[in-house]
């Protein structure tokens, strides 16, 4: 979503399973240099569009964690995906 990458590509080189990008992503989203992961594409966000990436980011983050119950409910997506809409309609 965020990267323009699949969340598992390619073969590691050192023990030839799959490469997963969700750790490498979520390492940079808790260091709070998400830019650094976002797809080159699309640019560097300004500062209310940062914002907006940056709940994008974490809300992607919790989507993705192993333990379920600690997911968010498809409505707290929901509502994170909106405010962060916002960002961009004001």
């Amino acid at each position: 979503l965020l990267t323009g990458k699949r969340a598992a590509y390619g073969q590691s080189r050192k023990n030839r399973g799959t490469i997963l990008h969700v750790p490498f992503a979520e390492a940079a989203i808790l260091g709070g240099d998400f830019v650094k992961i976002l797809d080159t594409r699309i640019g560097e966000p300004y500062l209310g569009e940062a914002e907006a990436v940056e709940l994008v980011a974490h809300t992607a983050m919790n989507c993705v964690n192993v333990v379920g119950k600690f997911r968010p409910t498809i409505s707290q997506v929901v509502v994170n995906l909106e405010r962060a809409l916002a960002y961009f309609l004001c």
